[in-house]
C-alpha cells in the first residue's frame, strides 16, 4: 500500500528537527553503530551540529601501538640500553590516526537502507556528514557513496498527489532543456515554475529524459541560527563546506572531493543555483562593472582631451607672446640704434643684426611653456610672461654680436624700452580661451563618481571578507590569485583617480602609466567575469578554438591586449599537413585520430568539471555575501538579497533531467561492475 505524503513532509525534508535526531540516536544505540555503553555524551545530542561533532569524534580509532601503550613502555625500557640502527620513531605508529572506516560505512549503509525503505530524511545525516568525510580524507567511502547516489531515479511515491494514493508516474518524457537541468522539490504551493528570458537561449533539440533527484536532503540548506546578525551572518550549508574544502584553485584528482565534483548531481546543483539566483546576481554585478568601466574610461578620455586642449591653448598663447616679443624687440631696436654711427651696426641691416637676439627670446619663451605647471592659469601666464621679459637681461642675449657692439648705456635703454613695450602687448592678449580650457572639469566629476563606486565596492568586499573568515574559509580568499588581482586593481584605480583629481601630482607621464595599468587590470577582471558563462569559461580552460568561433571573435573585440593571447591560442591549433614531413603515415593515421579524439573528449570533460567547480565557488561567495538570515530588513528595497530560509533558493532537494540513454548505460555498467566484484570475491574466498 502506498504511503500518503504531505507537502509539509517534503518541505521539511532538509530540516533536522529534534524528534528526528532522537530517532536517529536510538538507531545508533540499537545497532551499536559508533556507540558503546561508555558514551554518555550521546544523551546530550539535541541538534544536527552536536550529532556531527559526536560522529566526528568517532571517526578515528586507536592503532595497535596506541592500544598497547603499557606494553610499548615495557619494551622500550628493556631495550633502552640497546643501540638501534634505524630510528624507532620512523615505524612507531602511536602518532598515526587510524580511520574508523567500518563503523562509518555501517552508518552510511544504514542511512541508505532507510532511504530505500522510503524514510528519506535519514539521508539528511549523510548530507551533513559529507563535508566531514571530505575534511578527514575518507576518499574511499566518498567514492563508494557517490557511485551509489549517481542518477538516483525519483521514487514513484513522489509523483502522487497530496492526500491521495494515486500515482501519475512517467518513466521518461520529452524535454528541450539542457542535460542536468534542475527543479526545486517539492514544488512551491504559490510560486510558478521558475523561468526567465535567458532560458530560451539554453534550449536544445527535444530528447528523451528521465527525472532523477539528489538523494541528499538539506545539502543546500543553511542553518537557522536565531542570534544571527544581518551585517555578518554566520553558518554555512554542507554544499558550501564541500565546495570550499579544496585549497587549490583548481581541484585535484587525489582530493577527497574529486568524485563529488565529477558527479552529475553536483553539476545539477550548480546549474540549478545558477538559474535560480546566481545568474541574476551575476548579471547585476556585470552591468554595474560595465557601467563603472565605461565611466572610468570616459573620465580618462575626457582628461586626455582636456590635457591636449590645454597644451594647444598654451602653444597658442606662447605663439602670441613670441610674436609680440619679436615685434617689441624689433621696434625698440629700430628706434634706439637708428642714429648709431657704430660701424659694426651700420655695415649690416638691423633685421640681420637682431636675428640672433630674437632666436634667444623665442627659445626662452618656448622653454618656459614646456616646463610650466599646466594646472593654474596665473602660473602659466606668469611663467611665460616672465620668460619673455627677463630674457632681455639674460647672459645669453648679452653675448650676442649686437649687444657686444653696443655700449652699456644703449643696452640699458633698449632693455627698458623692451620691457615697457612687451608689457603693453601682454596686457592686450586675450586669455579667455586659455582660462576656460584650464578651468574646465574634464573627467574629474566622472572620476569622483568612479571613486565613490570603488569605495562602496571596497566596503562590500571588506564585509564579504569578514563573513568568509568568520565562517572559517579565510584561507580560500587569501590563497586565490583573483583576490590579489582585485586588490591591485583597486589600488591602481584609486591612485589614478587621485592623480586625476590632483590630490597626488607626479607628472602627466606617471599618471598616463597608471591609467594604462588600471585599464589593463579592468580588462583582466572583465575576462574573469566572462568566464562564468559556460562557453567562454570552458573555452578558456580547454583552449579549444574551433568549437566556439563566435566566442573567439567576441573575445578578440573585448581584449585589445590580444597579441599574447593569440600567440597562446595559435600554438594550440592542429598542425598543418601541407608539408609531407608533417604528414603522418597512412597506417597510423586512424589510430592517431582516435587518440586525439579521446584526449580531446577527456580534456573537454575535465575542463567542464573544473569550470563547474569555479562557478560553484563563485556561487558560494555570492550566497555568503548576498543571502541574509532575514529576508526583510530596512534596506531590503535597495539591496539585492534573498533570505537563507527561502526554500525557493535553498530547497530540501533538487530534481534534474538526464538523457534516458545515459541513465540506462549507467545502470548497465554499474550492474556489470557489481557482478565482476562479486565474482572476484567468490574466487578470493575459494582460494583461501
Amino acid at each position: 500500500m502506498s504511503m500518503k505524503y504531505s507537502y509539509d513532509y517534503f518541505d521539511k525534508l532538509g530540516d533536522p528537527d529534534e524528534q528526528f535526531i532522537k530517532d536517529f540516536i536510538k538507531d545508533l544505540k540499537d545497532l551499536k553503530i559508533l556507540y558503546d555503553e561508555k558514551d554518555k555524551i550521546v544523551d546530550d545530542i539535541e541538534d544536527i551540529d552536536s550529532l556531527m561533532e559526536y560522529i566526528k569524534g568517532k571517526m578515528y580509532v586507536k592503532g595497535k601501538m596506541q592500544a598497547d601503550l603499557e606494553e610499548i613502555k615495557i619494551i622500550t625500557e628493556n631495550e633502552s640500553q640497546q643501540f638501534k640502527f634505524i630510528f624507532p620513531e620512523i615505524y612507531n605508529e602511536s602518532t598515526v590516526k587510524w580511520k574508523n572506516d567500518d563503523s562509518i560505512r555501517k552508518l552510511i549503509n544504514h542511512c541508505i537502507k532507510k532511504n530505500k525503505q522510503k524514510e528519506y530524511k535519514y539521508m539528511l545525516v549523510i548530507s551533513h556528514l559529507l563535508p566531514i568525510l571530505v575534511e578527514n580524507s575518507y576518499k574511499n567511502l566518498i567514492d563508494e557513496l557517490v557511485t551509489e547516489l549517481t542518477y538516483t531515479k525519483v521514487p514513484e511515491e513522489w509523483y502522487q498527489e497530496e492526500g491521495s494514493k494515486k500515482i501519475h508516474k512517467k518513466e521518461s518524457y520529452l524535454s528541450i532543456r539542457e542535460e542536468l537541468w534542475g527543479y526545486r522539490f517539492p514544488r512551491h504551493k504559490v510560486r510558478p515554475l521558475h523561468s526567465s528570458i535567458f532560458d530560451r537561449f539554453e534550449k536544445v533539440p527535444r530528447h528523451q529524459v528521465t527525472l532523477c533527484y539528489v538523494p541528499l536532503p538539506g545539502l543546500c540548506t543553511f542553518p537557522n541560527y536565531k542570534d544571527n546578525n544581518i551585517l555578518f551572518p554566520c553558518g554555512t550549508s554542507p554544499f558550501v563546506k564541500i565546495v570550499m574544502s579544496s585549497n587549490d584553485e583548481l581541484f585535484d584528482e587525489k582530493h577527497a572531493s574529486f568524485k563529488i565534483f565529477e558527479s552529475p548531481f553536483f553539476h545539477a546543483i550548480v546549474k540549478f543555483k545558477w538559474h535560480i539566483h546566481g545568474r541574476i546576481i551575476f548579471i547585476i554585478v556585470l552591468l554595474i562593472y560595465l557601467a563603472f568601466f565605461l565611466l572610468f574610461v570616459t573620465s580618462i578620455a575626457l582628461d586626455f582631451n582636456k590635457d591636449k586642449a590645454v597644451v594647444d591653448a598654451i602653444k597658442n598663447y606662447t605663439k602670441k607672446i613670441t610674436i609680440e616679443a619679436t615685434k617689441s624687440y624689433i621696434t625698440v631696436i629700430t628706434a634706439t640704434i637708428g642714429s648709431e654711427t657704430n660701424s659694426t651696426i651700420n655695415n649690416v641691416t638691423i633685421a640681420e643684426t637682431v636675428k640672433s637676439n630674437i632666436g634667444v627670446i623665442t627659445a626662452a619663451i618656448s622653454r618656459a611653456s614646456i616646463d610650466v605647471n599646466r594646472d593654474k592659469l596665473d602660473i602659466i601666464t606668469l611663467a611665460i610672461n616672465n620668460a619673455a621679459i627677463e630674457v632681455i637681461t639674460s647672459e645669453e642675449i648679452n653675448q650676442t654680436i649686437i649687444n657686444l657692439a653696443i655700449n652699456n648705456a644703449t643696452i640699458a635703454e633698449i632693455n627698458s624700452n623692451y620691457v615697457t613695450e612687451i608689457n603693453k602687448s601682454i596686457s592686450n592678449i586675450d586669455i579667455t580661451t586659455l582660462n576656460e580650457t584650464i578651468n574646465s572639469t574634464g573627467g574629474r566629476l566622472i572620476m569622483i563618481v568612479c571613486l565613490i563606486l570603488v569605495a562602496m565596492a571596497i566596503l562590500l568586499l571588506i564585509r564579504h571578507t569578514i563573513i568568509v573568515v568568520k565562517n572559517g574559509f579565510g584561507k580560500k580568499i587569501f590563497t586565490a590569485p583573483s583576490t590579489y588581482v582585485l586588490i591591485s586593481s583597486a589600488i591602481f584605480i584609486v591612485i589614478t583617480g587621485f592623480m586625476e583629481l590632483k590630490f597626488l601630482d607626479y607628472g602627466s607621464n606617471i599618471r598616463i602609466q597608471f591609467q594604462a595599468v588600471s585599464i589593463f587590470l579592468l580588462w583582466i577582471c572583465f575576462i574573469g567575469l566572462l568566464c562564468l558563462f559556460k562557453k567562454i569559461g570552458v573555452f578558456i580552460i580547454s583552449k579549444y578554438l574551433e568549437q566556439y568561433p563566435l566566442t573567439v571573435f567576441l573575445l578578440c573585440i573585448f581584449i585589445f591586449g590580444i597579441a599574447n593571447s593569440m600567440l597562446i591560442a595559435t600554438s594550440m591549433n592542429p598542425t598543418e599537413f601541407d608539408d609531407e614531413k608533417n604528414s603522418p603515415k597512412e597506417s597510423t593515421f586512424d589510430g592517431y585520430v582516435a587518440f586525439v579524439n579521446n584526449v580531446y573528449e577527456e580534456t573537454r570533460e575535465r575542463a567542464y568539471t573544473e569550470w563547474t567547480v569555479i562557478r560553484a565557488r563563485v556561487l558560494v561567495f555570492l550566497e555568503l555575501a548576498v543571502s541574509l538570515p532575514q529576508e526583510k530588513f530596512f534596506l531590503s528595497f535597495l539591496i539585492a538579497h534573498f533570505g537563507r530560509d527561502d526554500k525557493g533558493c535553498f530547497p530540501p532537494t533538487i530534481l534534474y533531467e538526464v538523457p534516458t540513454e545515459k541513465v540506462e548505460e549507467w545502470f548497465k555498467s554499474k550492474q556489470s561492475s557489481n557482478e565482476t566484484s562479486t565474482t572476484n570475491e567468490e574466487i578470493s574466498t575459494n582460494v583461501q
